[in-house]
């Protein structure tokens, strides 16, 4: 049996806002480098979501960054059965998605920290947006946190650290 030796639900970590560097402006324009709506979220794309073409997460970083989206994080990799059992619990599944979820779990995942504006609020309807009818195909197999809270506690769980240029970084759980 497989089991992801980074994944913790235990409180260990935390992700935190970032500091901003150089006040958080633009050294050459002076305008803020993020926006006050930017937000990051925690994706689960399940071995279904990935699709059978070879490499299926590469197409899948791409269509994120198509849709404006900031990889800040990505890794794939397989749950446990009790991990699993948490990871549904996670994304707030109900009990019928949960065992659905949890077989699409058998094989590997790929997770990743991504951010834009409005990345957890507007993340359904974003996809739906797209015209690549495979995009809302496979949208219905992402799992995608339900606000900005569960995000920050998805990736502080999946992840240990982030690109120097999120607006988040994860750190060390206060004993």
């Amino acid at each position: 049996m497989t089991h992801d030796a980074l994944f913790t639900c235990r409180t260990q970590r935390k992700t935190m806002k970032n500091q901003p560097r150089n006040g958080g402006l633009s050294p050459n324009t002076g305008t803020p480098l993020t926006s006050a709506l930017c937000q990051t979220t925690c994706l689960l794309f399940p071995s279904r979501a990935l699709g059978g073409s070879s490499p299926a997460y590469i197409q899948r970083l791409e269509q994120l960054s198509n849709m404006g989206f900031s990889i800040t994080a990505a890794r794939m990799t397989v749950f446990d059965q009790s991990q699993a059992q948490f990871v549904a619990e996670l994304y707030s599944l109900q009990d019928s998605l949960s065992a659905e979820f949890k077989a699409g779990l058998a094989g590997p995942c790929l997770l990743v920290a991504a951010q834009r504006d409005n990345a957890v609020t507007c993340f359904h309807s974003l996809m739906g947006s797209q015209d690549l009818q495979k995009v809302q195909d496979r949208a219905a197999f992402i799992l995608s946190p339900q606000s900005q809270r569960q995000a920050l506690r998805m990736i502080s769980c999946f992840f240990d650290s982030l690109t120097p240029d999120s607006i988040h970084q994860i750190v060390p759980a206060a004993s």
